[in-house]
């Protein structure tokens, strides 16, 4: 006698499960049309195009040492109508902030302590997004002006620190400089592009949709009906036949 063989085919609870599964996950996902398709690949050319634009903007602005003057100005006199609160005593020569003691090298402010590469790198991060409306983007800018306060308690504290403990000056320095302003800019950034986003979503202008019509279901109800195959002469003779039989048994 031969050995019986087992039957090597899946077990259809086992195949059911499976399709379930695959099921489960495609249940989210459609297929984008192909005019979906290049709407966002034209939404990525022009993000790409902008963020090019703006990186090349500011290398140049850093390679011919761009400086204005009123701001730094402006930046000085604010560090040291703050520090005249704080009880150190000091004595200023052109844009420096020089101990009398000399037990801390002099402060030189200069314009790049204003901020305004951080700065800049806010605004570029508010121009790059498509589709948000420039009042928004305006908007946006406000957040300039606590990122502004912000920068200049940052130098003041700086100085302050670097006069009562030099040995902290650093620390403090690049934690303040490259670490919490960089947090604070994304931060703000990244609320107002979640406001901005959901502004532009509710009129479907990101995604480049028309506003929808006012009367959605009476066009659909027009379109059923012309789809709609016709009811032949008899069908409605016979309906009526039925209807007039039914009249004198009432």
């Amino acid at each position: 006698m031969g050995i019986l063989q087992q039957d090597k085919r899946p077990d259809e609870t086992y195949c059911m499960k499976r399709q379930k599964m695959a099921g489960a996950k495609n249940k989210g996902f459609v297929k984008p049309s192909p005019i979906e398709r290049n709407r966002n690949s034209r939404k990525r050319l022009i993000i790409f195009s902008r963020a090019l634009f703006l990186i090349a903007v500011f290398l140049a602005l850093t390679r011919i040492h761009f400086e204005f003057l009123p701001l730094q100005e402006m930046l000085f006199l604010q560090m040291v109508f703050l520090l005249n609160f704080t009880g150190i005593e000091f004595e200023t020569f052109g844009y420096s902030i020089i101990d009398p003691n000399f037990l801390a090298p002099p402060f030189l402010v200069t314009f790049d302590c204003t901020g305004w590469m951080q700065i800049y790198i806010y605004l570029s991060l508010l121009l790059i997004p498509v589709g948000i409306s420039a009042r928004d983007r305006l908007l946006g800018a406000a957040f300039v002006i606590p990122l502004y306060i912000y920068n200049t308690l940052r130098a003041v504290l700086s100085v302050y620190v670097g006069f009562t403990n030099y040995a902290w000056f650093k620390p403090v320095h690049y934690f303040l400089w490259e670490g919490l302003f960089l947090i604070l800019i994304f931060v703000f950034w990244r609320y107002w592009y979640w406001r901005a986003s959901g502004k532009a979503l509710s009129k479907g202008v990101l995604k480049g949709e028309r506003r929808p019509d006012k009367k959605p279901i009476a066009r659909l109800q027009e379109g059923s009906l012309a789809k709609s195959p016709k009811i032949s002469k008899t069908k409605q003779t016979g309906k009526r036949k039925k209807i007039e039989r039914k009249k004198p048994g009432k």
